[in-house]
């Protein structure tokens, strides 16, 4: 009985992903995790976690401190092409994990910031922009793992790369 009433309040509750039906899609709403200062989490144990925050069409400000953040994107890409571009909008971000996973399994990671290399960058600009793959019409999360002092708002969108470009020239 306690089974059958959690997995009723998981589906009710349950975030609806973001469709990404167009090169260009602000990502509006997600889930965040503030890790405790005496712990480090491993992204197993933050994809396990009932402790996520649910935003929707609001921004959280994360404040100037050492705190490390997660954010966790719901998204489904219905478009006709899995490669895209993850646009963070805030360049001053130190240092990034993202990780891109699929029915449990962990399909992509990847680092960034501030203070990764220029020429490791998918795109070489002072943006933070990853390279991800999204499988097509399925439900994904993309965790970040956010280490910075200069953490303020955080702002994201998922684009083509004409989109990009045009963004950030």
């Amino acid at each position: 009985m306690v089974i059958f009433i959690y997995s009723l309040f998981s589906i009710l509750f349950s975030v609806n992903p973001i469709l990404i039906q167009s090169d260009g899609q602000w990502i509006d709403k997600y889930s965040y995790l503030v890790e405790p200062r005496d712990q480090t989490f491993t992204i197993n144990q933050v994809m396990v976690s009932s402790d996520f925050v649910f935003l929707d069409g609001e921004n959280k400000n994360f404040g100037i401190n050492n705190d490390v953040v997660w954010l966790k994107y719901s998204v489904k890409n219905q478009t006709n092409s899995p490669e895209k571009y993850l646009l963070i909008n805030n360049p001053s971000l130190d240092n990034i994990e993202l990780y891109i996973v699929y029915k449990g399994e962990i399909l992509q990671t990847q680092t960034g910031g501030r203070l990764a290399s220029f020429k490791d960058r998918p795109i070489r600009t002072k943006s933070i922009i990853f390279s991800i793959n999204l499988p097509l019409d399925e439900d994904v999360d993309v965790y970040l793992k956010i280490s910075s002092v200069n953490k303020t708002i955080i702002t994201s969108s998922i684009n083509s790369l004409e989109v990009i470009d045009s963004l950030i020239n």
